[in-house]
């Protein structure tokens, strides 16, 4: 029996970019965009305030974004109020699929989370979340590409959530998809029984693929033993990937079933040259 069911793909019919006007939410708005071009989604834009007034200078800036959405189905809105709390509502009343966010680094999420760390966001959402790190591509005068996606799996329930939109951006996009397993040395293990080990999770990475998924490009398969973030980051480094995507587990999740949680998230969206997606299970 397969470590993992294979998946089905997924679709994005509502998204929600959360800005501030800050440069790391212009950062984000490019990919909001052109996910909500490719899948054919709606797009919310929210500007959150604390207090009850939107001021001239905001509205200004909203109208700015809404011309750069062009071909897009869009709404924008204002809302007052503890920020997290706004769009956490919104998410629901909207009954959205995926919230994008621009992060100015490791505690730079703090702002649309209402002043708590970048893992309440992480925890707290209720649908995936898409993070624009402050070492993710800046470069505004250039359409942004998701060409390649790496997936970091580690057989969790949450990984199990995540790999439909890895597939399914990868289908999209027509994306090189690299399928990443990074698992800690076995202790006291012999060199023939790491090798067994390597086989079976190399094996059970190929069976996330659903047999009939017929990529553009095939998928790779990596297996790697050391520390989650570290080796994740090196292998994006290495692949130029654009996007980074993980599941992260819940908080009612036992921590000794999967490695990959929220601070391994926080840490891989302070230091990744691209933006990273987690999908909670």
């Amino acid at each position: 029996m397969p470590l993992l069911e294979a998946p089905t793909q997924t679709v994005l019919r509502n998204i929600l970019f959360a800005t501030d006007f800050s440069v790391s939410s212009q950062k984000a708005l490019p990919y909001a965009g052109i996910i909500a071009r490719r899948y054919g989604a709606r797009l919310v834009t929210i500007h959150v305030d604390s207090t009850d007034k939107t001021s001239e200078g905001a509205a200004g800036k909203m109208r700015e974004l809404a011309a750069s959405l062009e071909g897009i189905k869009h709404e924008e809105v204002f809302r007052s109020g503890e920020p997290w709390t706004a769009i956490a509502a919104e998410v629901k009343s909207q009954a959205i699929d995926l919230l994008i966010v621009g992060s100015e680094g490791r505690t730079g999420l703090s702002q649309i989370a209402g002043g708590s760390m970048a893992e309440e966001i992480l925890r707290r959402a209720s649908c995936p979340v898409f993070v624009v790190g402050p070492n993710a591509p800046a470069d505004m005068a250039k359409e942004v590409s998701i060409h390649h996606i790496l997936y970091a799996c580690d057989f969790s329930e949450a990984a199990r959530s995540a790999a439909p939109y890895a597939i399914s951006l990868a289908h999209r996009y027509q994306a090189h998809l690299t399928m990443l397993y990074v698992a800690e040395q076995p202790a006291g293990a012999t060199p023939a029984e790491h090798n067994d080990f390597m086989a079976y999770s190399n094996k059970a990475l190929q069976e996330v693929i659903p047999p009939d998924e017929q990529l553009a490009v095939r998928p790779e398969f990596i297996f790697k033993t050391g520390v989650p973030a570290a080796e994740i980051l090196k292998v994006a480094r290495e692949k130029s990937a654009a996007l980074i995507v993980l599941g992260i587990r819940s908080v009612h999740q036992n921590s000794e079933l999967t490695h990959l949680g929220r601070s391994t998230a926080v840490e891989l969206i302070a230091e990744a040259n691209c933006p990273v997606m987690t999908v909670g299970a």
